[in-house]
């Protein structure tokens, strides 16, 4: 049998070896739209999981499975607020229980952030320009982040409590990885307003979409 050939039968053996289990069911996706405007964008909606199998979440944390041969992608970069200009840039940030988000002083000022959200409260201090800070969280939460020096700057942080979460796109569309059979609680948040709650219930086979509104 030519090289060719071999290489060829090798690559569908392995190729069979790593292919994700069909015990899957389905990706769960739709849509996120503000009802009373109409705006199909939602802009700024975090939406996540309140809890997946210890499986799903392994294998969001490792990420696609690479070929031998393949270069490893550059892990993402952490979640950060950072405070330019005189107010927070993003205004609002999502990060994993747990998960290192950055505070970081980009102005050419002092500041002193802080939070009082109950159980998740914290209080850096006063930060000079250029100071970089570490935070974790404990537990799951929105933390409402100020600074004591300029009672205007305000930003959230969204706290979740596993990898399986996504930011809806420009278009108001997400996508969830994919989930096996069973009913997992679905939740979407977005600044300034309440978070969103439903059951959906994941088939043995197929996809499931959900239009979300608020």
């Amino acid at each position: 049998m030519p090289r060719r050939s071999h290489v060829c039968a090798i690559a569908m053996v392995l190729a069979l070896l790593v292919a994700p289990s069909r015990t899957l069911g389905g990706a769960l996706k739709g849509t996120c739209a503000l009802r009373a405007s109409g705006t199909a964008h939602a802009s700024g909606t975090v939406v996540w999981l309140e809890q997946v199998p210890t499986k799903v979440e392994e294998r969001i944390v490792r990420g696609p499975i690479r070929w031998f041969w393949q270069r490893k992608p550059p892990p993402p970069p952490l979640p950060e607020l950072a405070l330019r200009n005189g107010r927070f840039q993003p205004d609002h940030a999502a990060a994993v229980v747990g998960a290192p988000v950055l505070m970081r002083n980009a102005d050419r000022q002092w500041h002193g952030v802080f939070s009082v959200t109950p159980g998740l409260g914290f209080d850096l201090g006063k930060r000079a320009p250029g100071r970089v800070d570490t935070l974790r969280f404990a537990h799951p939460g929105t933390v409402n982040v100020r600074c004591d020096i300029h009672p205007e700057e305000s930003a959230w942080l969204l706290i979740v409590p596993n990898h399986a979460f996504v930011r809806v796109d420009s278009l108001g569309r997400w996508a969830l990885p994919d989930l096996p059979a069973g009913t997992y609680a679905l939740r979407a948040w977005r600044p300034g307003a309440r978070t969103l709650r439903q059951d959906v219930i994941m088939p043995k086979r197929g996809d499931v979409e959900v239009a979300l509104h608020w």
